[in-house]
This record gives structure tokens, sequence and C-alpha cells, in this order.
């Protein structure tokens, strides 16, 4: 499969499973998104994913994703964003949303390969797509923002400003960190 077609497929399963997820949430459905998550993580690994490549992948989203989780468990923790969707919380967030995270690194290989060795770009990308994000969960009714929305916004924003260039840093040399 050409690198356009893997980083074009990845993007598209990539939109389903969020969708899935904020519908789920909105939805009152614990486990239809992270369903759809694992399903997506599936197929990512499986098909999109090279053969010799899926042990270090499926590492790297497991690595990226728990650390993105517990970084926005502190945000969740701080009033940043919330939830009213009745479901148990991991880590204070529902699992629809923590599911969330078994999604986001499988991007960095794909279709974010283009912000590698670009600092400035990938702390501009999470710095808008992180609040983006969040505020098009609100919008489709799945979670509410914090009561001080430009705090609680400028905090989502500093969190995936840090994140994403430290997770694409992280997924560009996973094979040396695996080796070590």
């Amino acid at each position: 499969m050409s690198a356009s077609l893997r980083s074009l497929s990845a993007f598209a399963l990539f939109q389903l499973a969020w969708f899935a997820c904020v519908f789920a949430g909105r939805a009152g459905q614990p486990f239809l998104g992270p369903g759809a998550a694992l399903v997506v993580r599936a197929l990512h690994l499986g098909l999109l994913t090279r053969r010799g490549e899926r042990r270090r992948e499926a590492l790297a989203i497991g690595v990226l994703g728990v650390s993105g989780l517990l970084a926005d468990a502190g945000l969740v923790a701080l009033g940043t964003v919330c939830f009213d969707d009745g479901s148990r919380p991991v880590l204070g967030l529902p699992l629809w949303y923590a599911a969330l995270w078994l999604l986001f690194p499988i991007l960095l290989d794909t279709s974010l390969r283009w912000l590698r060795g670009r600092s400035v770009w990938s702390i501009a990308f999470g710095a808008l797509g992180g609040p983006l994000a969040v505020v098009a969960g609100e919008r489709l009714g799945a979670l509410r923002i914090g009561a001080d929305r430009p705090l609680a916004l400028a905090a989502i924003a500093a969190l995936w400003a840090v994140y994403t260039p430290c997770a694409v840093a992280a997924r560009q040399n996973a094979a040396r960190i695996a080796a070590w």
C-alpha cells in the first residue's frame, strides 16, 4: 500500500472512530466508542502497519495513549472538561473519552508524519487541534467545557502544544526506544 493511501486510510478510520466515540458519549452508550476505537486500532495494526513493525507500533500506541490519557485526566480533574453521561470513569474520564487516546497515536506514523522534524508546526498543530476537537465534542453534545471557558481552552491548548511535539518525537524514535 502506498504511503498516501495508508495516510488517507488511517485518517478516515480515525475520523470514523472519533465520531463513534463522541456520539456514543452523547447517547450514553459506554462501550460503542471504545469498541470502535479497538476495531480501528486492530485495522491499523493489521492492514496499515508493516508486518515487521506491528509490535513496535502497538507499543508506541499504548505508551503514547497512556501518557495522553494521564495528562488529560489531570486537565479533567482541574475542571477544564466536564461529562454528564453517567458512565464509570477511567481516571475521571468516561470510557469513550479515554478510548480516544487509542486513536490519536495511530496518526503519528501516517497522516501526521509530516510533523516530524517540524517542532514549531507540531506545537501549533497541537495548540489549535486539541481545543478544536474538544469544542467539536462539546458542539456535538458529548461534553462541556469548564466554567472558565477561556482558561479551560488555554489549558487544553497548552497540553496539546506540549504533547504533540513530544509524541511526534517519541514516535519518530520508537525504534531506538524499543531497542533500549
